[in-house]
């Protein structure tokens, strides 16, 4: 059952409109476009919630909520949607932490906790007569709608620009009072670095994995990723532990045929790398800060995290589990049921690891000098800022986000200090106890699982090496947990749903690649969580903006298209409609093949200038088809190269040392739609099943 409220007017576009007050009109129609889908999209939501919880969530509590949301949104626009409507969750979820709250942007009835919008709700989250699944589909809804477009795309505010640099800047002023050398940090300090020693007493840069390539971020200067297999500029810092004729070139003759170039390095060689920093959208409020390595330093930085990534699978796949982000959503599942662990989260993490810490508890291995080599020690600031700010800015950070082995050092770091802090600082407990409690520690870069008894210590200690916990987003006393992108609420996913783009097309008729992505995704979501109703108007409002039928198609297959499981009924809505689509016969595969819509990915591309550059690139994407990087040893050259190449998506024929130059790496990438011939089994299935599944 549905109710009707006043509807928001779309202004209409004026005939005759010039410059800026047509940019000024347009976003105001867009932004009118979006308001209206905000709330097409509650009231579908809350309908769901009505229709699930009938008994418990009656008419008057559902109208009550949909009229106080459309009034809202109508009178405050997408700073409702944005900013407001995301703390109503938040400030729940520290009341149940057992903290003091007040919900100011919301009003409460006399003697309640809780807000008077979605008040039954909340009565029936609090009410531990209701099941657990009950009171989690209750609090899943009030989630939902709470942080539904916190995450909206945007594009921020020019003048909080300054504000960002600013943050990031003072971060090194509070990293300058962190003394690392106080006595009463020692026993941790001495306890990490034996662990790191012990983690890192075999591992050797000369080692097979570790071999170098680009990254597949911007580098500082724009240097294009098909130029980024020679040196450009020469560092002593990275040269007095990554030579460069061995690591830049695929074998030492390459050094002299190509002496001139060297020598004008060497006349022109620079002290140290530093990093650019640059703000990068992040919400429709605030920007994400990152920095720009330069080439050389990124394409070290990759073989030493290849490197650390072998080592930490190897002996702490545990406690970091680096490539499964479900490790710790499990977790969080289970803590949210027995709430024996807690789940922390830290504010500025990568921009909080001490250079010093990093060297004090890596001193003893082989690796030590190899880190301080790549950590960037100087940032040059954006232009905009240089008003207020200088240049350049000296850091105390070991490294930036945007550094390659900014996230294996930062877990690592973390994970040494937890266990020493269990170890050296709960002497309340007995030592098998405490190694016990060190078990159950798992860190995902700031993403921290550990026992709720070592929380206290975490929280007293961590922070007096410079590290600061976000207790917003920590959980220990409720049953509510979140860690690498799970929420749990009572051994339950409610993982809420997130808008990054409205069905509002900016240009022309269709949505823009990117916009059908995210939408889709959260129409799956929808029907994965069971909010049918709302998954429905999802199909619409895409549909609305998207001037081709869309099918059905399995979870897995390159068919743009509402996704749904194998054993989903849905799926046979393409069987039986299958003169909806132009089909033409396939000889190869004895079936018909259907004009379908798939994703791809848009690049451009750019020539390898040289033919020892081409053979170098070769060697660090495919090191186990090449000769291998012991190359920097000596070794003959092969005549011609017998297997594929394969970077971002392109893929490469074998080709001989004479045609090395006309080698292409991939040099920009966006997400396109295009038309292909595909088998019918394509839509039930991922693409390498198609010919098994015919």
């Amino acid at each position: 059952m549905t109710i009707k409220a006043k509807r928001l007017s779309v202004p209409k576009a004026p005939h005759h409109v010039g410059g800026d007050d047509e940019k000024e009109r347009s976003k105001k129609m867009s932004t009118a476009e979006s308001l209206l889908f905000a709330v097409d999209y509650y009231k579908n939501l809350l309908t769901d919630t009505h229709n699930d919880l009938r008994m418990l969530y009656g008419f008057a509590d559902y109208t009550r909520d949909c009229a106080l949301l459309d009034n809202r949104i109508k009178n405050e626009g997408l700073a409702f949607l944005v900013d407001v409507l995301p703390t109503l969750m938040q400030e729940f979820l520290e009341h149940l932490e057992g903290n003091d709250v007040s919900f100011p942007h919301f009003k409460k009835d006399r003697g309640k906790n809780y807000p008077r919008f979605l008040r039954r709700l909340f009565e029936i989250t609090q009410n531990e007569r209701h099941s657990a699944e009950v009171q989690a589909r209750a609090l899943h809804t009030i989630y939902c709608v709470s942080v539904a477009f916190k995450k909206l795309l945007g594009q921020p505010d020019d003048v909080t620009q300054l504000k960002h640099y600013a943050d990031f800047v003072s971060v090194e002023d509070e990293l300058r009072d962190i003394d690392i050398k106080n006595p009463e940090l020692s026993d941790i300090l001495e306890s990490a670095r034996s662990q790191w020693s012990v983690f890192a007493h075999d591992i050797n840069i000369d080692e097979r994995e570790c071999i170098p390539r680009p990254g597949p971020g911007a580098v500082v200067g724009q240097i294009q990723k098909h130029m980024r297999y020679a040196p450009h500029v020469y560092y002593k810092q990275l040269a007095n532990i990554f030579p460069y004729e061995d690591w830049f070139f695929s074998h030492p003759w390459d050094v002299n045929e190509q002496s001139r170039k060297y020598i004008d390095l060497l006349s022109q060689q620079v002290t140290e790398p530093y990093s650019e920093y640059l703000l990068v959208p992040k919400t429709y409020r605030k920007w994400r800060g990152i920095c720009k390595e330069t080439n050389e330093a990124q394409f070290l930085q990759q073989a030493v995290r290849r490197l650390l990534k072998k080592h930490i699978q190897s002996k702490l796949g545990d406690y970091l589990p680096l490539e499964d982000q479900n490790v710790h959503a499990m977790r969080a599942l289970s803590a949210s049921m027995t709430r024996d662990d807690a789940t922390i989260d830290e504010s500025e993490a990568s921009d909080r690891i001490l250079r010093d810490l990093v060297s004090y508890i890596s001193q003893d291995s082989d690796l030590h000098d190899v880190l301080m080599a790549l950590s960037t020690r100087t940032i040059k600031s954006p232009s905009w800022a240089r008003k207020t700010h200088k240049k350049f800015l000296r850091t105390l950070k070991f490294a930036p986000m945007g550094s390659a082995i900014c996230f294996p050092v930062m877990s690592l770091t973390h994970l040494f200090l937890i266990k020493a802090i269990i170890r050296k600082k709960m002497i309340d407990i007995p030592c098998t106890a405490r190694e016990a409690l060190c078990e159950r520690v798992s860190v995902y870069g700031d993403d921290i699982v550990l026992p709720s008894l070592a929380v206290p210590y975490v929280y007293e200690w961590l922070p007096k090496f410079g590290m600061k916990i976000n207790r917003k987003k920590s959980f220990v006393n409720s049953h509510f947990r979140e860690s690498c992108g799970c929420h749990a609420y009572k051994g339950i996913d409610i993982t809420p749903l997130y808008f990054k783009h409205t069905n509002v097309v900016p240009t022309g008729n269709n949505l823009l690649p990117k916009q059908l992505v995210s939408l889709l995704a959260v129409e799956n979501q929808c029907y994965a969580r069971g909010f049918l109703r709302t998954g429905a108007f999802l199909r619409g409002a895409i549909q609305a903006k998207w001037n081709f039928h869309l099918p059905y198609v399995g979870e897995f297959s390159p068919v743009v298209g509402f996704k749904r499981p194998p054993n989903s009924p849905q799926l046979t809505v393409f069987r039986n409609n299958k003169r909806r689509w132009r089909s033409i016969w396939n000889r190869g595969l004895q079936s018909y093949s259907f004009r379908l819509p798939i994703f791809s990915v848009k690049t451009d591309k750019g020539v390898i200038p040289t033919s020892e550059q081409a053979y170098l690139r070769y060697q660090c994407v495919k090191p186990s088809n090449s000769i291998s990087y012991e190359l920097r040893g000596g070794g003959p050259k092969p005549n011609s190269l017998n297997a594929d190449m394969v970077e971002g998506g392109s893929v490469f024929t074998p080709f001989s040392m004479a045609d090395a130059v006309h080698a292409v790496v991939d040099e920009s990438q966006d997400i396109r739609i295009s038309w292909e011939r595909m088998p019918e089994s394509s839509v039930y299935q991922p693409e390498k099943d198609w010919i098994t599944g015919i």
